[in-house]
């Protein structure tokens, strides 16, 4: 799929996408960056968290293209000194660095840097920003208002608190559209993830419309909320240049691709199985822009 901008809940994905952007510039020398991007979902804050999202970018600063893969959250496969269990977690025993150390060794992929963020920061920063237009789907409608209804419950908001009347095009708060991005029940994870590209291209739609120095306010007022190596005052010396690139033509994939895995059940979980060999071909096909998702 090719979008202005694509991919997952993540989250964090929108700060996120900005620090891709800056570091893409600084390795302008190279041909391609690897950077991997974790969407971690804990409240608990004595808790490391499970990487919910899971996004591999490959930036080629010279052009400016961005070739995005979503590992999703229940690929059953082996993680060092832990066994074979669900993907997500590996940030749980591990931390960013054995999630890297997976995804390398079970998908034969190349990460040269991670950036984590926390699920609450989306919501933040869409509300920073102003919102989202999001077109919401007759049946996605009521989980959608069911799951804002948990939000309110939570945070101790009126129960009917921003709930949606009706279907259709919406321009989301970010406890909205953080509940959208949740969905789950009406259909799968597959589903969910076009969610989140869904969400996370209205926030670069936005982000779009933003001067050097709200962009530059937005990331110093965010920036201690992600796990980098960025700077902030690298941040400012590059943002300059990524306002400048033009035409930024992403494309996004998802792994397992269509075909190359099982539903199983396996030690009470549902998981999905997939065949290695062949996602690791598929991914390198199309990272290399042989094929689109």
């Amino acid at each position: 799929m090719n979008h202005v901008f694509s991919s997952r809940k993540l989250v964090a994905v929108l700060l996120a996408m900005l620090l891709i952007f800056a570091s893409s510039v600084s390795f302008a020398q190279e041909d391609i960056f690897n950077l991997l991007m974790l969407g971690i979902d804990t409240k608990n804050p004595e808790s490391p968290g499970r990487s919910d999202t899971m996004i591999l970018a490959q930036i080629t600063p010279s052009t400016g293209e961005v070739r995005m893969v979503s590992f999703l959250r229940d690929l059953y496969v082996p993680i060092e000194d832990v066994g074979k269990t669900r993907l997500n977690a590996a940030y749980y025993f591990g931390g960013a660095e054995l999630v890297q150390k997976t995804l390398e060794k079970n998908f034969g992929v190349q990460i040269d840097s991670t950036i984590s963020v926390n699920f609450s920061l989306l919501e933040d920063l869409i509300d920073q920003i102003g919102g989202v237009d999001v077109d919401v789907a007759p049946y996605e409608l009521a989980q959608l208002n069911t799951t804002i209804r948990g939000f309110n419950k939570s945070y101790g908001f009126s129960v009917d608190d921003d709930v949606l009347g009706s279907a259709g095009l919406h321009h989301l708060n970010g406890k909205q559209a953080l509940s959208y991005s949740r969905i789950r029940k009406i259909d799968n994870d597959f589903k969910r993830t076009s969610r989140q590209h869904m969400v996370l291209k209205g926030i670069m739609s936005e982000l779009t419309k933003l001067d050097f120095l709200s962009l530059s306010k937005l990331i110093a007022t965010n920036m201690n909320r992600v796990e980098n190596d960025i700077s902030l005052s690298d941040i400012n010396r590059l943002l300059p240049m990524v306002l400048n690139i033009k035409n930024i033509e992403m494309t996004t994939a998802h792994v397992p691709f269509e075909g190359t895995y099982s539903d199983q059940t396996i030690d009470d979980m549902m998981v999905l199985v997939p065949d290695l060999a062949t996602n690791q071909k598929m991914i390198q096909e199309f990272l290399a822009g042989e094929t689109q998702e």
